[in-house]
């Protein structure tokens, strides 16, 4: 039977050169997970304010109805890293679609019904305003398998509904040439990652035409130019 070993005498007899050795060996070995723990800490964190900020923590005391209200209207502002796993679901672009077409409509429904008479300061400024905070939701879309087509009909009504009422002696503003440019970019750029037929480009270049030319006649150019330009010269190439 091997002698029993007195562990204070085995730690006595170890020198200080092994003992800075062990340590330096367990730091090893924990360090690549440190990281990994501060990550998954942060994400619970904030996975924690997402479930607060949408209603669905156990025992909230919304109805169903109003539960998932709640969830949609938060689910576009989530942090990027619980957006990265709501993105990766099977369907999700076609979800985030109905999403940022219902935001769209309650963004332009909240403005529009505020226009009570011409002393209510509503202008077309603001309806552009309140679209173009919608862009980047937009390119998101597009990052999504499925989603150019989709995040490219969502770009043209942004700007279908970015004017408000022209028409009206109140309802033309200064005018925000850089924000109607952003969303241009935006049309181009998504229009490049899309499979375009004949049909469906035709489709859209009357849509952008059409919202074009009633802006012009309220002295807003430059609407669309640029992407209207790169789907004209498709159905020339087709």
């Amino acid at each position: 039977m091997p002698p029993i070993r007195n562990a204070r005498t085995t730690l006595a007899r170890t020198s200080p050169t092994e003992v800075r050795l062990s340590s330096h060996l367990q730091d090893e070995a924990i360090n690549p997970y440190e990281s990994k723990i501060q990550h998954l800490e942060n994400y619970i964190s904030e996975l924690h304010t997402f479930i607060d900020n949408s209603g669905q923590r156990p025992g909230n005391s919304l109805y169903p109805v109003q539960s998932v209200i709640s969830f949609l209207n938060a689910i576009l502002d989530v942090p990027q890293t619980i957006a990265a796993v709501l993105d990766s679901q099977p369907g999700s672009a076609l979800i985030l679609s109905f999403q940022l077409h219902a935001k769209v409509r309650k963004a332009y429904e909240k403005l529009d019904e505020q226009i009570v008479d011409q002393w209510c300061g509503i202008t077309s400024d603001d309806f552009i305003e309140a679209m173009a905070k919608f862009i980047p939701s937009a390119k998101r879309l597009s990052r999504l398998p499925e989603g150019p087509e989709l995040a490219f009909d969502l770009l043209v009504e942004l700007g279908e509904n970015s004017y408000g009422h022209l028409e009206e002696p109140h309802g033309c503003g200064e005018g925000r040439p850089h924000l109607y440019h952003e969303l241009d970019e935006a049309m181009l750029q998504v229009a490049k990652c899309m499979d375009w037929k004949t049909d469906l480009a035709s489709e859209n270049i009357a849509r952008l035409e059409k919202t074009a030319d009633f802006l012009m006649g309220f002295g807003i150019d430059g609407y669309a130019v640029m992407c209207l330009r790169y789907l004209t010269q498709l159905q020339y190439q087709a």
